[in-house]
């Protein structure tokens, strides 16, 4: 297992490279226990960014956003600071203003989920309705498009407040390279086409609006449900 410090410093890299802002210190925990990494017992009853300014002061500076006292990041230690140290906390124009449209739930389920070593993942046709993960070796879809492991968010974001940010910018890059329009991609398509007709009972209760965090949080007495009307 690499040293804790030395899996902190690639992923703070990484993310300098890319975004040239500060490693958010909420994602520290979460990088350091997908690595297998027992940051507890590191710490030893220290704050986080104590324990990194004593044993990593020489690969990472511990840095506050001066806008918000309660946040704190992480920047490559040999990299030169503007004196506005909340530039480094900004959100960047397109993480500021998210698409409008609110993506169909297969398409917001392909990127949500992590994709298994050696599995490889396509959309099953055109229509976006449905994908699946077949082995490397496996006959793909005729018409489905692939959405490689490099285009999902990277997964420590996944289990970071920014969750839905994340998910949203892999679905814009990815539809971008493919050319897909985004608007093909809307929830109210996936509702128009996949849900039943009317029957005796009435329709299906439409759950297509609610993202994956959404359904996550809801919780309805029994005896409410029983009491629905669907319509």
């Amino acid at each position: 297992m690499a040293d804790w410090i030395d899996v902190l410093e690639s992923n703070v890299v990484s993310w300098w490279a890319v975004r040239g802002r500060a490693f958010p210190m909420a994602l520290a925990p979460a990088t350091l226990k997908a690595e297998g990494v027992d940051y507890q017992a590191i710490l030893n009853g220290r704050k986080l960014r104590e324990a990194i300014s004593t044993e990593g002061a020489t690969k990472l500076r511990v840095v506050q956003n001066p806008a918000d006292k309660l946040s704190w990041g992480l920047v490559p230690a040999g990299v030169t600071l503007d004196a506005d140290l909340s530039k480094l906390f900004a959100t960047a124009p397109e993480e500021q203003q998210p698409p409008q449209i609110r993506f169909m739930r297969p398409v917001w389920a392909a990127f949500a989920r992590r994709l298994n070593t050696g599995m490889r993942r396509f959309f099953v046709d055109s229509n976006f309705l449905d994908f699946v993960d077949i082995g490397s070796g496996e006959m793909p879809p005729g018409q489905g498009v692939e959405v490689l492991s490099s285009d999902l968010p990277e997964a420590t974001l996944l289990d970071s407040p920014n969750r839905d940010a994340e998910i949203i910018k892999a679905i814009t890059a990815w539809a971008k390279a493919h050319n897909i329009p985004l608007d093909s991609l809307d929830q109210l398509k996936y509702r128009q086409a996949s849900h039943a007709p009317a029957s005796k009972g009435g329709r299906r209760l439409d759950l297509s609006a609610f993202s994956e965090e959404d359904l996550r949080r809801i919780k309805i007495p029994l005896d409410l449900v029983l009491k629905l009307r669907f319509e």
